[in-house]
């Protein structure tokens, strides 16, 4: 998926370019218009002296990948109010971090795929199947690096030049309560789901370092693939996981409940 993913990316980023021109200018550092505009890969974004140090440019490519066109003038941040900017280092960072990792994967995709075609063996390549492995952890912060851009990258507005993110802030009652439940809710989940994949991982690498032989005579599958010891670790972190699930569900429940059925205020009579 992950060539796919280049060309929507391309896709985005050029919609990015027409209708949030801020955005696309804080996540490529580019900070003064310019025709003929470069790529910039890396760099430190220096917002006082509107230049990104570092950084290594590639001579029209920006202006081709935002307009298709060599040509094209690039807007850069200058022809914008400061106040209207985003934390420029942010956006530019997580943005080089997503396609980094992106491009990272591409390879690793069209590795597999080249070792394929040429009838090479790769289930059982070392080098490959430890490049999957990291590519799993570098998926997922590809990812969140995404979110960051999305998200930072369209401050301070929550609707493009409409609405500022801080008129939308509202007072909501127990607002820290709600947060601190939420947090421990998913801390729960996050800790049965790592005992359960621990448990998984060691009876699937176990599988895998056996098959096509089942566990010798005498041993279940289970207690073949791990020792007592472990299995009663990985039963301790679901224990304390749904410890800790059952009564940040039950706060929630009661918050929620609580803002849903405030209670009554007395009516005052204007009369009085």
């Amino acid at each position: 998926m992950a060539p796919l993913q280049a060309l929507s990316g391309h896709a985005a980023a050029q919609m990015v370019a027409s209708s949030q021109p801020v955005k696309f200018a804080a996540m490529e550092g580019h900070f003064r218009t310019e025709a003929q505009a470069p790529l910039r890969i890396g760099g430190l974004p220096d917002e006082a002296a509107m230049d990104p140090p570092y950084a290594i440019e590639i001579p029209y490519a920006l202006s081709i990948l935002a307009l298709d066109d060599p040509g094209a003038t690039v807007v850069g941040l200058e022809e914008f109010p400061r106040d209207e900017w985003p934390p420029v280092s942010v956006v530019h960072i997580a943005f080089q971090i997503m396609v980094g990792l992106g491009s990272l994967l591409i390879l690793l995709a069209a590795w597999a795929a080249i070792r394929l075609v040429r009838k090479l063996p790769w289930a059982t390549h070392r080098p490959l199947l430890a490049a999957c492995v990291l590519s799993a952890p570098a998926a997922i912060l590809a990812l969140e690096a995404g979110w960051v851009v999305t998200e930072v990258g369209r401050q301070p507005w929550i609707a493009q030049g409409l609405m500022r993110t801080e008129k939308a802030m509202g007072e909501v009652p127990a607002i820290g309560w709600v947060f601190g439940a939420t947090l421990v809710l998913y801390a729960g989940l996050a800790a049965a789901a790592t005992a359960v994949l621990a448990v998984g991982g060691v009876l699937g690498a176990w599988v895998m370092a056996h098959a096509p032989h089942l566990p010798p005579s005498g041993l279940s599958l289970i207690q073949a693939a791990a020792p007592v010891e472990t299995l009663r670790a990985m039963l301790w972190v679901c224990a304390i996981g749904m410890l800790l699930i059952v009564p940040a569900l039950a706060l929630l429940f009661h918050l929620f409940k609580t803002s849903a059925h405030p209670s009554a205020q007395p009516d005052h009579d204007p009369s009085h």
